[in-house]
């Protein structure tokens, strides 16, 4: 029981750390640690924070490249892992990786479209 308990937990590990980069990346460096309080709490028709049809694919698909490099450099079923993982682990790969995608695409697509009132 406690063996699918750790499994568990190493997989939702696995989402947790690119949420991180994406959480990173969009805070403090694509919004310059600055939000609008009243537009994050406008109904969300009126709201400059929304997004492409109410869901954002830039922000899934760098979570999705960073669950992908989590389970490439720690596979959460095996437990088998690259040699990095000795010295980087594999949640801060996965940051890094899905944090960067999200930087980079969101300045490429979003601003331009006037996704989530970025600066």
């Amino acid at each position: 029981m406690y063996d699918g308990f750790f499994i568990f937990l190493v997989w939702t590990s696995a989402l947790n750390s690119a949420l991180a980069g994406i959480g990173i990346a969009d805070y403090a460096f694509l919004r310059g640690q600055k939000l609008d309080m009243r537009s994050l709490h406008a109904p969300q028709v009126n709201s400059p924070y929304r997004f492409w049809a109410d869901f954002y694919p830039i922000g899934l698909f760098a979570l999705a490249v960073g669950f992908g490099v989590y389970v490439l450099v720690f596979h959460p079923q095996t437990l088998e892992s690259l040699p990095i993982f000795k010295y980087l682990r594999a949640s801060v790969p996965s940051c890094l990786a899905a944090g960067a995608v999200h930087y980079v695409l969101t300045r490429l697509f979003a601003r331009g479209r006037g996704w989530g009132l970025y600066p």
